[in-house]
């Protein structure tokens, strides 16, 4: 019983591409290495080149590029909290009854049951898109949460939010929708418009688009936009 505890609570590296390094605790980050498990409190670190997909059970965890992922072991009442403290990544969550899984970064809190969504995270926004499920999305600045639904990207910046729809294969991403911050000036911004058609700031994905593809297959998530 010990054992499928052990193996039900620990993540497992599953592909590494480029430079990808962890680092745990006071211990020197060395180079992550396929096949490795991925201890308690541990940091995923991306170079420019790197990208790495995790496991534990059903679940997957895509790290895009330059970014930084902390792992913290799951709570006693079955919870799982992940920092994520900058950069990319794409998750992957098997559905349970109760929200059981959420992601923390600088910026905002993403609680979920299940679902497939991706968090963009830069110092001063944060970028949430989803492509199954339901993301609950609280921002750290006011404490306001938004509902994001399967098909649509929420764009926390400068002490507001925007819903958009994530860009479909035929191109069109035709409205936004604004949702000021409390206290925030109601006065139309641009800022949605620069998202309108991709959820990355350059207009990309975060994440390579091979890493989906290994997503999908070894977890049969659903299809990405």
């Amino acid at each position: 019983m010990i054992a499928t505890v052990a193996q039900a609570t620990e993540w497992t590296v599953r592909k590494v591409f480029g430079e990808v390094w962890i680092q745990s605790g006071l211990i020197q980050q060395v180079a992550l290495a396929e096949g490795k498990r991925v201890f308690d409190e541990a940091t995923i670190i991306t170079g420019e080149n790197g990208r790495t997909i995790l496991t534990r059970g059903t679940e997957v965890v895509t790290i895009g590029k330059n970014s930084r992922v902390t792992l913290p072991p799951t709570d006693t009442s079955g919870r799982t909290k992940i920092l994520h403290r900058s950069g990319t990544a794409i998750y992957n969550v098997r559905k349970k009854p109760a929200r059981h899984f959420s992601v923390d970064t600088p910026n905002i809190v993403a609680v979920v049951k299940g679902t497939k969504f991706e968090i963009d995270e830069s110092r001063d926004s944060s970028v949430v898109s989803v492509y199954s499920g339901i993301v609950e999305v609280t921002s750290r600045v006011d404490g306001r949460t938004v509902r994001v639904e399967p098909g649509q990207t929420a764009i926390l910046e400068g002490g507001r939010t925007w819903l958009i729809p994530v860009e479909t294969q035929d191109g069109s991403a035709d409205r936004n929708v604004s949702v000021p911050a409390k206290g925030a000036s109601s006065e139309k911004s641009d800022n949605g418009n620069r998202y309108a058609h991709g959820h990355d700031r350059n207009g990309k994905s975060g994440s390579n688009s091979n890493d989906g593809k290994e997503n999908e297959k070894g977890n049969g998530g659903g299809k990405k936009n």
